[in-house]
Formats: structure tokens, sequence, C-alpha cells
């Protein structure tokens, strides 16, 4: 289930609604369980909660982006000026922020109306499938130019970055790496990207490891060369750190796996550190997915300290 309209069937969407339904079954069923079963059941919902999150969002962008806005806005909003039932976000319930006008399972009570309106938001979803699929076919037939369907899409493919970030040198970043993405400068993309990412990497390590010593400095920052250090380095200082890294809802060895192929190939038989990707290079890097997995845990290390 990429991103092609003909290739979600309604059995994919009945299988995520599924899946949706034990979500809320944990959410709903919180208050019944000591604090020690709360927690575990908890770290249950976050884990499964992200993967499902990715996977119906997906869908939602292709076959229904007018309600792709309101999908995102349930899980994460910087647009408010308070945290109340209303703004409250299932992002902020992974981040273990609680609702103080009521005891706990009241805010599981929320969470479980915001992902109740998510699943009714992909329910709605399911019905277009059909509508897509035979708008696709007529198409197809009346534009032969697009006869390779595998070509056409129906989505929208100009950004590769959707998500809001909190500061603004990182949202000017999200702009150029979509503007040059659009307008196919996919090495520029590569770059901009790597860039975005190895500065996530940083703040995730500096909030972690602290600058208060030289030790922990130099697991981010080259001393002797004065400047921060490259996605091999970092992800070398990851690897070794990783027990420390831990962060709900985040797979490291995921983040590790999808990173690990935009390291440089620094061999002396390499032609360049510069690779020349096409578009499908670009999407198979996973850009906006990585970018989201380490905000969340920027997030949660923030919220935490």
């Amino acid at each position: 289930m990429e991103d092609h309209p003909a290739r979600i069937t309604k059995q994919e969407v009945h299988e995520l609604l599924n899946k949706g339904n034990e979500l809320l079954n944990i959410l709903e069923q919180n208050y019944a369980w000591n604090s020690k079963e709360y927690a575990r059941n908890r770290s249950r919902f976050i884990s499964a909660y992200t993967k499902w999150y990715k996977l119906s969002l997906a869908v939602i962008r292709n076959l229904s982006p007018d309600t792709s806005k309101r999908f995102q806005n349930l899980f994460s909003t910087n647009k408010r000026s308070e945290i109340n039932e209303y703004t409250y976000t299932i992002q902020d319930y992974i981040h273990g922020s609680y609702l103080e006008s009521g005891p706990r399972n009241y805010t599981d009570e929320v969470t479980s109306r915001k992902l109740k309106e998510q699943m009714e938001i992909l329910r709605h979803t399911s019905a277009r499938i059909d509508e897509f699929s035979f708008d696709l076919e007529k198409f197809v037939r009346i534009n032969p130019i697009y006869s390779n369907q595998d070509s056409f899409k129906t989505t929208d493919t100009r950004e590769i970055l959707h998500i809001d970030m909190d500061e603004e040198h990182y949202n000017s970043l999200k702009t150029e790496i979509n503007s040059t993405f659009r307008l196919g400068l996919f090495i520029s993309t590569f770059l901009l990207s790597k860039e975005l990412i190895e500065n996530l990497l940083i703040d995730i390590l500096r909030l972690i490891f602290p600058p208060t010593s030289e030790e922990n400095i130099s697991l981010y920052f080259d001393i002797s060369n004065k400047d921060f250090k490259d996605m091999n380095n970092l992800l070398h200082t990851i690897t070794e750190k990783r027990t420390k890294l831990a962060s709900n809802g985040i797979d490291i060895d995921e983040i590790l796996m999808i990173l690990e192929r935009m390291k440089s190939e620094d061999r002396p038989t390499s032609h360049s550190k510069i690779k020349i990707p096409d578009r499908e290079d670009i999407q198979s890097y996973r850009v906006g997915e990585t970018v989201e997995m380490l905000l969340l845990m920027k997030q949660t290390l923030i919220q935490k300290n």
C-alpha cells in the first residue's frame, strides 16, 4: 500500500479500520487496568498507533486529500492558544500530556474521540475507492499518453514534506526542499533533506547529551575542525548510544535502517559523495516519514526535560 490509488483495496482499508477498533479498545478499557497494566497497554497503543497513523494518512492523502488536513490536525497541531478537550491531540497523549480538567481516564476518553473521528474519515475514504478506480480507467482510455498507469498519480506528488515544524528555520528549509522537488532538482532535494535530518539528529543528541562537557559535545561536534559532524558520524554515535535514545512509539532500528542509505560512500573508488537521484530515488529515502519520526522523538525528549 504505497501511494498509488489503484493499489489500494477496500480490504486493506477494512484491515486498517479493524486495527483502529483494537486501538480504541485499548483506550476505552484503560480505566479497568491497574497502574502497571495501564503503562504497558499505553505503550502498546503508542507503538501500534504510530504505524496505523502513517498507513492511514497515506491512504487518505491519495483518495481523499480534502480531508487529510483534518486527519492530521487530530494527530497534532500548532494552531492553538491553550490545551483543552477541543484542542487536545493524539500526539499530546503520546507525549504524556494530560488534561487537568479531569482524571486520567478522562484524557483517554478525549483521545478516543479524536481517534473515532480519524476512523470516520478513513471509513468515508473507503467509499471513494471504486470511484477513483473508475476515473483512473476512464482517464487512461481517453488519454493514451498516460497509458502507463505506473506513471500516473492522482495524488499530489509535488511535496515530500507535509508536517508543520515548530522552528521557523526548519519550516524555511522544508519550503526549499519541497520547491526543489517540484522543480525536479533532485540533487538539491537530497542534499537539503540530508541537512535537515542531520540537524534534527544533532538536536536530539543535544537534548540527551547537553553541551555541558567536552565528552558530550564531541558526540555531535567535531571540536578540532569546529564544525558539526556529518551523517556518517552522527549515525555512528546513535548506534553506539542507542540504549539512551529509546522514545515512545519510535523504532530506532527503523530510523537507522532508513538513514543508512543516505550515508556518503567515502571509498577511494567512489566517484563522488553526491549521488544523482531521480524522483523515485528521493521518494525511496522516506524523507517525510523520517522527519516526522525524528520530530516526534525530539518533542518527546523536550517534554521529559
